[in-house]
């Protein structure tokens, strides 16, 4: 059974939200001086990886979701020319051995 893609969309907020949440509360721990310069600027580059690379493997999940139809979208007029019943055989189609840059 598909699922909507939205609930990618939707996870991918949540992330954000949890990583926003977590980076505020380390935000506060520097302001009272418990943390140094240098752990703030960790945890600011941790929560960016984090979600860039979340974001990333989202875009990865919906792109393959929608050509094996475990994904369908709300959109009318978005669904795949080409339907690809297993997730494997997508994925060496469209990834090949690496991986794909789904983002710039």
């Amino acid at each position: 059974m598909s699922r909507p893609a939205q609930t990618l969309a939707d996870s991918v907020g949540t992330r954000a939200r949890s990583i926003d949440a977590y980076v505020t509360r380390m935000d506060a721990l520097y302001r009272t001086h418990a943390i140094s310069d240098a752990d703030l600027s960790r945890v600011y580059a941790g929560g960016f990886l984090e979600f860039y690379v979340f974001l990333e493997q989202s875009l990865e999940d919906l792109f393959l979701g929608l050509v094996v139809a475990r994904l369908v979208s709300g959109r009318s007029g978005v669904r795949p020319l080409v339907t690809i019943a297993s997730d494997r055989v997508a994925k060496a189609v469209v990834v090949g051995e690496r991986y794909a840059d789904w983002l710039p």
